[in-house]
């Protein structure tokens, strides 16, 4: 609705200013309300595209956050509710990727700690 709204105010200012410019012209008054929808529906354009922006923003910045909290939530379990055992280190290799954005990275090593 809020899209529509936009559209519709467009057009009808786009209309009524030219309808005053042109002092009744139809053929200029009818190129005014086309120029004013498609101010809106560039308007419409803009926001959109604002609006996933943030998003992705958001969703990254969740996703990131939980990973941290995975994995020292893991810690904090490694450290005080195994009693015991044996502590291994393991290197292994993270391969390279592309993400959704099209974001190539490159493989890695890490290293693994693990109460066994």
């Amino acid at each position: 609705m809020q899209k529509g709204l936009t559209i519709g105010t467009g057009a009808v200012a786009g209309g009524f200013a030219a309808e005053k410019l042109s002092n009744g012209d139809p053929l200029l008054t009818g190129a005014g309300t086309l120029a004013g929808a498609g101010l809106g529906f560039g308007i419409n354009a803009m926001a959109d595209a604002n609006g996933e922006k943030t998003s992705n923003v958001a969703y990254g910045k969740a996703q990131n956050d939980a990973i941290k909290q995975h994995y020292w939530m893991l810690q904090n379990y490694q450290e005080h509710y195994q009693e015991g055992g044996t502590t291994n280190t393991y290197k292994v290799v993270i391969p390279g990727s592309k993400d959704a954005y099209g974001v190539q990275t490159v493989a890695r090593e890490a290293t693994v700690r693990i109460v066994e």
